[in-house]
């Protein structure tokens, strides 16, 4: 009786630790239904993987009553370092090795800048550029 005690923990454990692991999904693999859900909070424990290489379409938009986007055109997010995003909870948490995840501040570091452009000729500014950089600490 004593090894099939033994033998129902191991396999209770065993359960416990599987039910428990974040599900790991392809950013490229994600529809646009799942990362609606990912970002509203609705999936939780779930690990995001992103691959040097993968390029990701993104959009920019805007709306509000000082201005919006008429148009938008996707513009692919060419990855360029393997990172995963950790939803755990309402929190989101970033790690370089798929292991050790961390909040954002303490993976990286960047800036958003924006500033508008004009042609070569220069002139009145014919365009808005946003600028997003992001570094390894």
């Amino acid at each position: 009786m004593n090894k099939f005690m033994q033998l129902t923990a191991i396999a209770a454990l065993i359960l416990v630790a599987t039910l428990s692991e974040a599900q790991t999904l392809r950013a490229t693999d994600i529809d646009s239904a799942t990362w609606m859900k990912i970002f509203s909070g609705q999936l939780r424990d779930l690990i995001v993987e992103f691959r040097q290489g993968d390029e990701i379409p993104t959009t920019l938009t805007a709306e509000g009553d000082f201005f919006e986007t008429l148009r938008t055109q996707p513009t692919p997010l060419s990855i360029k370092k393997n990172f995963w995003m950790k939803v755990e909870q309402n929190n989101l948490l970033f790690s370089l090795d798929g292991t050790d995840f961390k909040p954002l501040p303490q993976v990286a570091s960047g800036t958003l800048s924006i500033g508008t452009g004009a042609g070569d000729a220069g002139g009145r500014a014919n365009q808005l550029n946003i600028n997003l950089k992001a570094y390894r600490k």
